[in-house]
């Protein structure tokens, strides 16, 4: 009889999203399917049986979890926790380890800095996967230290690291997850249908943004054929939606032209949303994305300030957003642009630079964020250097709900009332409203559409 392992997305007192080394509350209730889960799903059922259990989307509570957990006997758990909820997610897992004493493996933002710091203050955790991708997991479970990759783990009452170079490899593949497992009232305001489905075709970012993490990982890639396996598998499911969750769709440019062509080929008829940089899209990748299915990109904008963007290595222009945006809304592909207020260097002026910037573009969504210094990033080693946050600080959330620090001219709160004030400012104009009113395609969109506009304006919604 085969061992079970659990996938555990942790319950929480509000609606926590822990994917992708990301974790923030969610913005207008949504959440989606937790990718690192998703991947693993189809990486461990190889060698065991697998439950699944999303506390988050089900919302169910702490004790009802543990119940959960006790009826699924499993042998294993591999758990998602967040710097956002880390206080509640350190005390449930160690509740976890109590109930079952079985192997507990973590994943998350907060342990890419100083895992092995965290293992030793947490003696109830026994491992720490630091790439989801591959088949660390398993190697750790069947003892087979010799195969382990990038993992931090107990072994023989210490403490050990395992980290090979980033760049170590540059393609991957992956079985096919078990997204039939992923049930629930899962949500995202940029999808036009549900069902709908979290698809990783690639894994990090080769950009050296200095606020973000993914830079981090590395980067590789999952063959097209893996890639559109995965896809045809979902397509026999009934999905109608992805959401390729890349940090950058069509880094490389052939290889995105080619998993369009196929996805046309094999007839997937499937609409999508991905993230991408206004330096990668061209008029050639777009047309194709959209023939075959993309509706919703997603870009970094961060700020109407040129210096700024160079010093935060962007890498990209004000004008070539504006070109960008002119050539989505020529193809009618909807934009999401998302901005960072209070950046380094910043003030007040900048800021709403910034915010009239966001207003002239038009995008056909925003989202307004705070500054976070994300653990294992060059922003946070300034933070600490600048005295703005200390160097044990971890609980942040990356939505923006809350500041954890201001910058040289703004403190933590004015940031946060010229935030509001920027979701006010774009979402209230008549003509915007009007907009995404003539612009709804379903009755899913429909109702999130009213859903978010009674975030926006009753304080719910962090834009």
């Amino acid at each position: 009889m085969r061992k079970k392992v659990l996938l555990l997305n942790l319950p929480g007192k509000m609606p926590y999203i822990r994917d992708y080394y990301c974790s923030k509350v969610s913005k207008g209730s949504y959440i989606y399917p937790p990718t690192d889960l998703v991947v693993l799903s189809g990486i461990i059922a190889e060698k065991y049986d697998i439950a699944v259990l999303d506390a988050m989307v089900h919302g169910i509570s702490e004790s009802s979890c543990m119940a959960e957990i006790e009826a699924i006997k499993p042998d294993a758990v591999i758990a998602l926790a967040g710097a956002v909820s880390w206080e509640e997610d350190s005390h449930i897992l160690e509740e976890i380890k109590k109930k079952t004493n079985v192997p507990i493996i973590v994943t998350g933002d907060l342990f890419l800095e100083d895992s092995a710091g965290i293992l030793k203050n947490y003696p109830f955790l026994d491992a720490i996967l630091l790439d989801f991708t591959n088949t660390d997991a398993i190697a750790y479970l069947e003892d087979k230290e010799d195969e382990i990759k990038n993992m931090v783990y107990r072994k023989d009452g210490g403490i050990k690291i395992k980290a090979l170079p980033r760049t170590a490899e540059n393609e991957y593949a992956i079985p096919i997850p078990r997204h039939e497992l992923f049930q629930g009232n899962y949500n995202y305001p940029f999808v036009r249908h549900r069902p709908f489905a979290t698809v990783l075709t690639d894994y990090g970012c080769p950009y050296k943004c200095s606020f973000c993490v993914i830079a981090t990982l590395g980067f590789k890639c999952r063959s097209v054929e893996n890639v559109i396996a995965e896809l045809c598998y979902l397509k026999k499911l009934g999905y109608k939606e992805i959401y390729f969750n890349d940090q950058t769709f069509g880094i490389k440019r052939t290889r995105a032209q080619e998993l369009c062509e196929s996805m046309i080929k094999e007839e997937l008829n499937f609409g999508w949303v991905c993230w991408s940089r206004v330096d990668v899209i061209d008029e050639k990748l777009l047309k194709i994305m959209k023939k075959a299915g993309c509706h919703t990109i997603l870009f970094g904008v961060e700020t109407a300030n040129e210096d700024t963007l160079k010093n935060m290595g962007k890498g990209y222009t004000l004008r070539g957003v504006e070109e960008t945006f002119r050539l989505c809304k020529k193809y009618g592909v909807r934009i999401l642009a998302t901005y960072i207020l209070g950046l380094p260097g910043e003030d007040r002026e900048d800021v709403l630079k910034t915010i009239e910037f966001a207003v002239r573009l038009d995008s056909d969504f925003v989202s307004f964020n705070t500054l976070i210094p994300r653990a294992g990033t060059p922003i946070r080693q300034h933070a600490v250097n600048s005295g703005w946050i200390a160097e044990g600080d971890i609980r942040m959330d990356q939505s923006g709900t809350y500041t954890v620090m201001g910058n040289e001219a703004l403190t933590s709160d004015e940031i946060l009332a010229l935030k509001k004030n920027a979701v006010r400012r774009f979402y209230g104009r008549p003509s915007y409203i009007a907009k995404r009113l003539l612009g709804v395609r379903s009755l899913y969109e429909f109702k999130r559409l009213i859903m978010d506009g009674k975030g926006v304006f009753f304080g719910e919604y962090g834009g």
